[in-house]
């Protein structure tokens, strides 16, 4: 449903974004970023996985 709406970014959050970060679904997060006009989706990957302490995989 989240994707069906758009996914235009509401109060700089990208809903389908943090669906996946809150549910840890990295693998689906990451595929989702392939996506054109994801910097917000871009942006919570990193964060997450910087906050794993996986540094190297937010290059």
């Amino acid at each position: 449903m989240l994707r069906t709406h758009g996914s235009d970014p509401v109060n700089n959050c990208d809903p389908l974004a943090e669906l996946l970060v809150r549910h840890d679904r990295i693998d689906e997060l990451r595929a989702y970023t392939a996506g054109e006009d994801r910097e917000e989706a871009v942006r919570r990957l990193a964060e997450l996985l910087e906050a794993r302490g996986d540094v190297a995989g937010t290059l």
